[in-house]
């Protein structure tokens, strides 16, 4: 098999259509031997309907998983287990990859040599989205998914943004390296928010060479739900706490706290509410100050959950030690 498309799936049956149909409508597939799997995460609407009726409709080569573990991470390294491509690469159910997507992964892998690749990810707004959210895309890129380095191909440099689930590609011998996802990362863990597809990312730049691929292109379709002050508010706050439950080993050498933080983090926290109170005459530095301060108390909360846990692992094993 030369390249396999790898998906997880949980009740997005309306979205899900769309992009088995986008699959369905590739170009350029003449003498590729290619697949996709779709990884049934826990769905309890149509979505394996709707996934039958475009394979039935479209003659899609897909194959159907199930994965009862709740973590998104979990579900993608049961896709590559079932793979049987040579290069593995990846997508969401809520995402449109254009026409020439699949040959495109796959051709860049043939004349670079490369070990990764991370394409554009072009958010789709629904109707009614605030003009705010549009106007800090580049800012936003976590909670309104968005990567656009340009139209220049080209291998990742430091100042790149990692690639993102929505869109990226691992040779099979690489994700044999690095391990595959860290199940304790990302949507369905301890640390909800994303960053398992960085840490992927890091992981994989660590060992070989990343290439950032500009005509792979796909659109995100944006849910409404998502293009609000608290969405966007709580996907900060969730990730700086996710970020903390990563940082659990270094955070746990640190004997100065505070109500159980780190005090070099409350003092960060005190920091970044001062720039929040500068700030926020300015409309333009208002958004981001907010969104930082969020992220840093989050961070801050997870520091704590950290220390928490640390101090009943310790009086558990004084306890079995008595």
């Amino acid at each position: 098999m030369d390249i396999s498309i790898i998906m997880a799936t949980f009740n997005r049956a309306h979205l899900l259509s769309q992009s088995l149909t986008a699959l369905s409508s590739q170009t350029g597939l003449s003498g590729l031997n290619w697949e996709v799997i779709l990884v049934d995460h826990n769905c309890t609407d149509e979505s394996l309907v709707v996934a039958e009726g475009v394979r039935a409709r479209t003659g899609l080569p897909v194959r159907i998983l199930s994965e009862s573990l709740p973590s998104l991470s979990a579900a993608r390294n049961t896709g590559i287990q079932a793979a049987t491509g040579r290069y593995l690469g990846f997508t969401d159910d809520d995402v449109l990859p254009q026409s020439e997507w699949v040959r495109g992964l796959y051709d860049v892998f043939e004349q670079t040599g490369c070990d990764a690749i991370g394409g554009k990810v072009l958010p789709v707004y629904p109707a009614g989205t605030p003009a705010w959210i549009k106007e800090h895309r580049q800012f936003l890129n976590g909670p309104i998914v968005f990567r656009d380095e340009g139209d220049e191909s080209r291998y990742y440099t430091e100042h790149m943004l990692p690639f993102v689930g929505a869109n990226m590609a691992v040779r099979r011998d690489m994700v044999t390296r690095v391990g595959g996802f860290s199940e304790d990362l990302g949507p369905g863990s301890d640390a909800p928010v994303g960053g398992e597809d960085t840490d992927l990312f890091r992981r994989i730049a660590a060992k070989g060479r990343v290439y950032y691929s500009a005509r792979s292109v796909v659109e995100h379709l944006h849910q409404p739900h998502r293009m609000t002050f608290g969405y966007v508010t709580n996907w900060f706050f969730r990730h700086g706490y996710s970020i903390a439950r990563s940082h659990q080993d270094s955070l746990r050498l640190c004997e100065r706290r505070f109500a159980g933080v780190p005090a070099y983090l409350v003092k960060e926290w005190l920091q970044r509410s001062g720039r929040l109170m500068v700030n926020g005459f300015s409309s333009q530095r208002r958004l981001e100050s907010w969104c930082k301060l969020m992220w840093m108390s989050g961070y801050c909360q997870g520091a704590r959950k950290t220390a928490q846990r640390t101090e009943e692992r310790t009086r558990a094993w004084a306890a079995k030690s008595e």
